[in-house]
Parts: structure tokens; sequence; C-alpha cells
């Protein structure tokens, strides 16, 4: 009995922690934005030509094949300087 009280006070705090909370948003908003991707393509497919489907798709691949080589090392970039802040600034 001590044991699962200490396991849900331990539950308790971690949902308390900020970080984990952030974490749980990001993996909450990728997920709904998945679905929503799936929704478009699924009613894409239903509604346009497979020639267009296939064109929009390889359109798609592309920017974001350029996206991710011109972000390259942003994000960790940031993460970096984050640590180096001064509290308060």
């Amino acid at each position: 009995m001590a044991s699962l009280r200490r396991r849900e006070e331990q539950i308790r705090r971690l949902i308390g922690e900020r970080l984990l909370q952030n974490g749980l948003y990001i993996m909450g908003t990728t997920v709904v934005t998945s679905v929503f991707g799936l929704v478009y393509w699924i009613v894409a497919t239903h509604d346009l030509r497979s020639e267009e489907v296939g064109r929009g798709a390889a359109l798609l691949s592309a920017v974001l094949l350029v996206s991710v080589f011109t972000n390259f090392g942003v994000g960790q970039l940031y993460i970096s300087r984050l640590h180096s802040r001064a509290d308060g600034h």
C-alpha cells in the first residue's frame, strides 16, 4: 500500500514538471497535425485525379526537403544558446 502511494506521489510530481508538460503538448500537436494531414490526403485521393495527387505529393516532398536543409542546425543552435542565457533575460 505504501508503495502504491509513493508511486502516485511520483506521478503527481512528474505531471507538475514544466518540461514534461511541454513535451506532452508537443507530442499532442504532432498527433493532431498528423491526423489532419491524413484526412487531407484521404479527401484528396477521393476528389482529385491520381496525377494531381502525385504532383502535389512530389511538390510537398521537395518543399520539405528544402526546408530541412535550410533549417539545418538552427534548432540545436537555439538550444545551445538557451543554456548560456542568464536567468530572467
